[in-house]
């Protein structure tokens, strides 16, 4: 699994937006997943990426086979892209969770 929280320079959260999903990977059981950190600075960077604003968190996931002779093979595999927004609806009875 390849995790990007792709950002741009004006964006304020991207420490905290990582943060946050480490605690939520963690509590996933998929704690050392490394997050890599992209910074777009272009139309062009863009390219490929699924970015939809900053922040978008990208995943991942790459399909493994096993092939007759035991030889791992990659298939292919899915993207998810997803753009971060501040929730105004965080309260009592969604609280935040105490890593982010």
């Amino acid at each position: 699994m390849r995790i990007e929280l792709l950002h741009i320079n004006e964006c304020p959260n991207p420490d905290e937006a990582a943060r946050c999903l480490v605690a939520a990977l963690a509590a996933l059981n998929h704690r050392g997943t490394t997050i890599h950190m992209r910074l777009i600075d272009s139309l062009e960077d863009t390219i490929g990426t699924g970015f939809a604003g900053s922040l978008t968190i990208t995943v991942t996931h790459a399909l493994m086979v096993i092939t007759k002779n035991g030889v791992p093979a990659a298939t292919g595999g899915t993207v998810f892209a997803f753009r971060v927004r501040p929730l105004p609806w965080v309260g009592p009875r969604f609280p935040r969770s105490p890593e982010c």
